[in-house]
């Protein structure tokens, strides 16, 4: 189950094998073993896993069909996760948000959010680091 589990929310992040493995801070070639079923992780993985995809290890594991018991839409605050998406990148203006508005997203919404955020950042780093790359260059 663990293996198919994987895979599952591996694609719904949109996420190439290595770019996990690289998130997980292991080869391509040990996550591939996880997703083909012919390795298991440490207790470990398990746990980081779990962080990483927010759901619990019994999920990973098939003890349960529900992903993560604790993140129901009764303690889900929009306003705290919107603070966290905030803080994760550095957002030091936010006043031109409607905050009424974000108020209304789910969880799911938010997923998408920080994985935009995510993009976002990661594309301003690579771009950062080829404009040094070329400062470089010029001034050789």
């Amino acid at each position: 189950m663990l293996h198919k589990r994987l895979i599952q929310m591996r694609k719904e992040k949109k996420l190439t094998q290595l770019e996990l493995a690289q998130q997980l801070d292991i080869s391509r070639s040990r996550l591939s073993q996880y997703e083909l079923g012919t390795r298991q992780p440490d207790n470990d993985m398990l746990n980081k896993l779990a962080d990483f995809f927010d759901v619990t290890v019994d999920y990973l594991l098939g003890r349960t069909n529900q992903p993560n018991p604790n993140n129901n839409a009764a303690s889900f605050d929009p306003l705290q996760e919107l603070n966290k998406i905030f803080e994760k990148y550095d957002v030091q203006d936010a006043g031109f948000w409607d905050i009424e508005k974000w108020k209304e997203m789910t969880p799911e919404d938010f997923r998408s959010l920080e994985d935009y955020f995510e993009y976002l950042y990661n594309k301003s780093k690579n771009k950062q680091h080829k404009n040094d790359d070329h400062e470089e260059v010029d001034d050789i």
